[in-house]
């Protein structure tokens, strides 16, 4: 199924560029980073609740609540990490590191908020201790380029996209888990990652540019399991831009990724689903710069100060009433299968009883008719009988 984002009614425009979004854990506030500020939309009435102005000295590249959903954090390119209180509507502490910080992601038990940056030479992930205002573990990428950081859900593991490797680590002891790199021509530059609900799964957008004229270049959604660190499955969203976003559902078995149009994909088996197509804007495209999933409504804004909501539930049901019907077919054709096994079975029980008749009554005619000084009739017999026994098989097929 194909959709157009022009089709969705409820949106909202802000002023200038959209750089990073957030939705509150109770789905009451929607945080959209701008250039500078800091916008907090009413969800339902996309309505301004408040807005801290000046925030950041440059643009907020990431933002985070933590699961309570009365702070929210903020990263951005002036090297600032910045915790506001969404009660008392002031800053309450920061962190500041000597790179541009490329995103941010508090863990589920609120003391502990992570980031990345991009930047030369600096090559560590931050775990900061927010409640002591200090380092809790600084883990070594081995990559100057961390474009993306995430807890996973039960909290104990944090991966980060670190140039071209996925690398997951035990957030505990700093241990290295896995370092993962996609495998041949689907190796690129890491720009998203996200777990899915139970943990299991972990997907990154990749962006790979054309090294040669002999390269494929483009983006890909490349899935992983978690314990064993393999590559599970490679989807091609078909989408160019360079900065793809993806998002597991609630459920786990729906993917949605992309930087200009927007692919809905089956996760566990790549297939595509259905798709949100943009509509040029003044015979241009803009891209995506965040994606989140709330239940079955899609959240997306454009670099253009845009901000989409669509329901993708129509998609998803059409989707799962296909997947009922192949079920449904299969049994089908699992009980047809059955009934023709058991009368091929049966088939084949006359097949052989009617051939030891057969041999025994030649047999018996044969042994007559040698005694009766007919040996021509008994040879007769015999052939006729073998000429019998050979084709009755095919007798019964046809007979099938």
């Amino acid at each position: 199924m194909r959709i157009y984002d022009e089709t969705f009614t409820k949106s909202k425009k802000l002023e200038g560029w959209i750089y990073s979004m957030a939705l509150s854990p109770d789905k009451k506030i929607l945080a959209v980073g701008t250039r500078t500020d800091i916008v907090l939309l009413d969800y339902v009435t996309l309505e301004l609740i408040y807005e801290f102005k000046d925030a950041h000295f440059d643009q907020i590249n990431s933002l985070s609540f933590n699961y309570t959903g009365n702070i929210i954090a903020s990263g951005s390119k002036d090297k600032f990490i910045r915790l506001w209180d969404i009660i008392e509507k002031k800053e309450i502490k920061y962190f500041v590191i000597d790179n541009c910080i490329e995103s941010i992601a508090f863990n589920s038990n609120n003391n502990l908020l992570a980031s990345c940056s991009n930047g030369i030479y600096y090559k560590l992930a931050d775990v900061w201790d927010v409640n002591n205002k200090k380092h809790f573990k600084k883990y070594n990428t081995d990559a100057d380029n961390m474009y993306f950081i995430c807890f996973s859900p039960n909290g104990n593991y944090l991966a980060v996209a670190a140039s071209f490797y996925l690398k997951i680590f035990n957030v505990d002891t700093g241990e290295l888990i896995h370092s993962l790199r996609p495998r041949g021509d689907d190796s690129g530059e890491i720009k998203s990652i996200s777990f899915s609900p139970d943990g299991n799964r972990v997907a990154i957008g990749v962006y790979r540019p054309a090294f040669s004229q002999y390269d494929t270049k483009g983006e890909r959604i490349i899935i992983w399991d978690v314990n064993k660190g393999e590559q599970l499955l490679t989807i091609y969203p078909n989408t160019f831009f360079g900065s793809i976003k993806i998002a597991f559902n609630q459920n786990g078995n729906i993917i949605i990724g992309g930087s200009i149009d927007i692919n809905i994909f089956d996760s566990f088996t790549g297939r595509l689903i259905g798709s949100i197509e943009q509509k040029k804007v003044l015979n241009d495209y803009s891209g995506i710069t965040s994606l989140l999933l709330n239940n079955d409504e899609i959240i997306f804004s454009y670099n253009d100060g845009r901000i989409k909501f669509g329901d993708i539930k129509s998609i998803i049901n059409e989707y799962e009433a296909y997947l009922d019907n192949l079920l449904k077919n299969k049994e089908k054709n699992k009980i047809n299968d059955l009934i023709l096994e058991k009368k091929s079975k049966k088939i084949n029980l006359i097949i052989k009883i009617c051939k030891i008749i057969i041999v025994v009554i030649s047999i018996i005619l044969s042994i007559f008719l040698f005694n009766e000084n007919s040996l021509g009739l008994g040879i007769i017999v015999l052939i006729i009988s073998m000429i019998i026994i050979s084709n009755i098989d095919r007798f019964f097929k046809i007979k099938k």
